[in-house]
This record gives C-alpha cells, structure tokens and sequence, in this order.
C-alpha cells in the first residue's frame, strides 16, 4: 500500500499536490490530507522532503486520533 501519492502538473499546469489516506481505528480509510502548490516548490529536484514529510506526519496524526495503531495498515 502506497502510503502517499503525488501528482505533477496534473490538472493545472505549473501546480502539483502531494496527499496522503487518513484510516480509522479498523483499518479504513476515512478520508485525506493534501497541499497544491507550485510544481518547483513541491518538485524542486525530486520530489522535496518538507511538503512530503508534512502530510505524511499529518496524516499518521489524524490517524492516530481516530484510532489507528499501524499508519499506513497492514493489508
């Protein structure tokens, strides 16, 4: 399971986004966290740390207070 997805100049040329699921104490998914951005603020060479790390721990967060033990779960 991918615990994030990032998307390049998808809809909106020159903006791109990095999300990530957000799971309930069974497992489910019960929503996401994201940010659009600039593509070089969230590509500058690569795909950038800060951005990324953000909506992951976020994620992880939000997961955990709704009960989540494992973030992302085991399939």
């Amino acid at each position: 399971m991918l615990a994030n997805q990032t998307v390049r100049d998808e809809a909106v040329l020159g903006r791109s986004s990095v999300a990530a699921p957000i799971f309930d104490h069974i497992g489910h998914a019960v929503g996401a966290i994201g940010i659009v951005d600039a593509t070089e603020v969230i590509f500058p060479r690569g795909i950038a740390r800060r951005p990324n790390t953000a909506v992951l721990e976020a994620a992880r967060g939000s997961s955990r207070d709704l009960g989540a033990t494992h973030w992302p779960p085991p399939l």
